[in-house]
């Protein structure tokens, strides 16, 4: 039976008063306080070292000055899996970045990447931004030598989030944004949570659906298998700040005359449920003021997996060939032709 107070949409008599209302405030601080204690106590989820690492899959024995970059996404800490993976596709070495545990920041990791092609006296990279990494180069471009320019660039990603059509990341970026000015990477508790909440089954619209499934997934993305707390906040943060402008400003300058890029999509677009993909080929176009190349995929997702690796280097390969044909031949100075 509901009270009369309900009914008429009153307060029920327990709510009301001063000292009633001090007395929730102040049981509701403390259970607040309570459970970011619990979450501090907890620790926070760490990767393998504090600092930003960036080295080759395979050290080559010889280097012409280039070599390819690739850049992780979204929740992944570090891009030396999909590095590997297309590596034997590739026309130069392949570079992956390893984001740093404690308060990763764009100007140190691109400073991170500068040394090291500083230290083996590369110039020219070719880039792979997955996913958010397509935002990363950007975010990390005018951190990098001047004389570094971007031969080839490949992304599977929008140049904002205006391009994505997953609600949730778009939600969690902003809660990332609020966590983020807090100066809160959050523990393990409230990083499983939230990486759990974020990837629950999308046909239950409970929490507690599936716990099993939420909390794979959530490992999956934060933890063991992705990445620390503090590199998932900064990689949502960098990605709600990003706008096509702020792309177009600090890649622009990086692209040579002939710099192809070329988009990675599935062959069935609506395989990609993250990525509105005719809209992010058109931002990007208008970012960089280049013609995109649609390479799709078949069978592609909006990530490469273990079943997929053949069919992206089988694509990949089939372009850097078209790529090298199509150089202008006017390029060739007099000695080589001699």
């Amino acid at each position: 039976m509901r009270s009369a107070s309900l009914e008429s949409g009153r307060l029920p008599e327990w709510a009301t008063g001063p000292y009633n209302i001090s007395r929730i405030a102040t049981v509701g601080g403390l259970s607040l306080a309570g459970l970011v204690a619990a979450d501090r106590l907890s620790g926070e989820i760490r990767w393998r070292g504090r600092e930003t690492i960036v080295d080759y899959t395979d050290q080559p024995s010889e280097s012409d000055g280039e070599a390819w970059l690739f850049l992780p996404g979204l929740g992944i800490q570090s891009s030396e899996n999909i590095a590997r993976r297309l590596a034997p596709a590739l026309d130069a070495p392949s570079i992956y970045v390893e984001l740093p545990d404690k308060k990763p920041n764009t100007e140190a990791i691109g400073e991170s990447i500068g040394d090291f092609t500083n230290k083996h006296d590369i110039n020219r990279v070719s880039v792979y931004g997955h996913s958010l990494g397509g935002i990363m180069m950007g975010a990390v471009a005018p951190h990098l030598p001047d004389h570094i320019k971007f031969n080839r660039v490949l992304f599977d990603s929008s140049p904002s989030p205006l391009g994505i059509d997953d609600v949730r990341i778009r939600r969690d970026a902003r809660l990332a944004k609020l966590v983020a000015r807090l100066g809160y990477t959050g523990g393990v508790l409230s990083s499983m949570a939230v990486a759990a909440f974020h990837h629950r089954e999308e046909s239950d619209n409970s929490i507690f659906g599936d716990i099993s499934g939420c909390v794979s997934k959530a490992f999956d993305r934060i933890g063991p298998k992705g990445g620390s707390s503090a590199a998932w906040v900064w990689q949502i943060r960098t990605l709600y700040e990003a706008d096509a402008r702020s792309m177009s400003e600090a890649i622009c300058p990086r692209l040579l005359p002939d710099t192809r890029i070329g988009y990675l999509m599935p062959d069935k677009p609506e395989r990609d449920k993250t990525i509105n993909v005719e809209q992010a080929v058109s931002g990007w176009e208008k970012a960089v003021s280049r013609h995109i190349d649609k390479l799709p995929i078949p069978n592609g997702g909006h990530a490469i997996s273990e079943k997929t690796t053949g069919d992206y280097s089988k694509v990949i390969s089939e372009w850097l060939g078209a790529s090298i044909a199509l150089a202008d031949p006017s390029d060739v100075s007099a000695a080589e032709m001699d």
